[in-house]
């Protein structure tokens, strides 16, 4: 197990996509994103017309701007760690510019490359989804797989 600092240390400088969870029309979805953890909240953007966004979208109303969601955050090689848990998605319609470019900022080497270029032409199309977290389990496995 990490301690909250531990795992609060490896969101911040981990740099695989978080894997977020909802359900929506008695279906679940699972969509790869990156993110940024900023202020005990997971930072993503995402499209405004994508599928995840419309089926968040959809599940909100007047009453009730959040969708109930889980998150996987691991890495995929030995040795494993990661933090994953349940929490609550809110879209933030104003705010999908600028998290965009700290996500090019943080997962792309080159923010000046063809591919960060077209993210940036598509900014203004995006949506900020802030994942609030309300259970958290964390592990990392470097002293048990070290010792192998």
């Amino acid at each position: 197990m990490m301690s909250i600092e531990q795992h609060e240390t490896f969101l911040k400088s981990t740099h695989v996509p978080l894997r977020l969870s909802v359900v929506s029309d008695d279906e679940p979805l699972i969509v790869p994103l990156w993110f940024v953890y900023e202020g005990g909240a997971l930072w993503c953007a995402c499209q405004r017309e994508s599928y995840l966004v419309r089926r968040l979208s959809k599940q909100m109303t007047d009453e009730r701007q959040e969708a109930h969601c889980a998150f996987d955050i691991s890495t995929n090689t030995a040795p494993y760690q990661g933090v994953a848990g349940a929490g609550y998605v809110t879209l933030h319609m104003d705010q999908g510019e600028d998290r965009l470019r700290s996500l090019i900022q943080r997962y792309l080497n080159d923010p000046g490359s063809p591919f960060a270029q077209w993210l940036s032409a598509r900014a203004t199309d995006e949506v900020a989804l802030r994942i609030r977290p309300t259970r958290v389990r964390a592990w990392d496995f470097t002293n048990r797989m070290s010792k192998q």
